[in-house]
């Protein structure tokens, strides 16, 4: 597992703990909450599990298990090439909060790689349905359906690792809320650093130090 059924919790009620200052003040203005929480917006004992999670254990768990993921990746032998280091970029990594009757549509992160780890269910947080859904590699968004692919519902606290640009989607929660730590990964472009600045969402960078 990533983390611990007790970093789950903490993660878990410090994302409501944001969520419901940010209904608050959306309420004043008569604005619609948003479910996302960005990795800025938590406590710093929470930003330092996200940081161990993303920079230490899922980078060592590819450099000792997924050797040919890695040279895809980062075209080289190390994870973190020398004279890089890594560093948040945008919003990412966020945790998501899927209410009962959430899902998300069928998508592409466009990012070399996707992690994400499921926060729940937990004793004071359970779920029903939830999971993500992948389709085929060359499979678009536009023609993917509900009766091909498969889904994956990993036990809290352990994480999925896929290729950002596969076809996947968020399964519906039939009961409770279902919270999720998600972010993507790429290799610094400095050519693209302007194009990359007007993208939408966020992702991980790597970016000389």
């Amino acid at each position: 597992n990533l983390l611990s059924p007790e970093e789950c919790e903490m993660l878990v009620q410090d994302a409501e703990r944001i969520l419901e200052e940010k209904d608050r003040k959306n309420t004043e203005k008569g604005v619609k909450t948003e479910s996302w929480t960005v990795y800025s917006s938590f406590e710093a004992k929470c930003q330092q599990i996200i940081k161990r999670v993303l920079e230490s254990v899922v980078m060592d768990f590819i450099e000792a298990r997924l050797p040919d993921v890695e040279r895809l990746l980062f075209q080289t032998n190390e994870v973190v090439p020398k004279g890089m280091s890594m560093k948040y970029y945008w919003d990412d990594p966020v945790v998501i909060k899927y209410k009962t009757g959430n899902k998300l549509a069928p998508h592409t992160d466009d990012r070399d790689l996707t992690i994400v780890v499921p926060l729940n269910p937990l004793q004071d947080f359970p779920m029903d349905g939830g999971g993500t859904h992948f389709w085929l590699e060359g499979t678009t968004p536009e023609i993917a359906d509900d009766g091909t692919g498969i889904s994956l519902k990993p036990t809290s606290g352990s994480g999925i690792l896929f290729n950002g640009n596969i076809t996947h989607s968020g399964n519906s929660v039939v009961g409770g809320t279902r919270f999720v730590l998600m972010t993507s990964i790429t290799l610094d472009d400095p050519v693209n650093d302007e194009k990359e600045s007007n993208d939408d969402g966020g992702n991980i960078v790597l970016l000389p130090e």
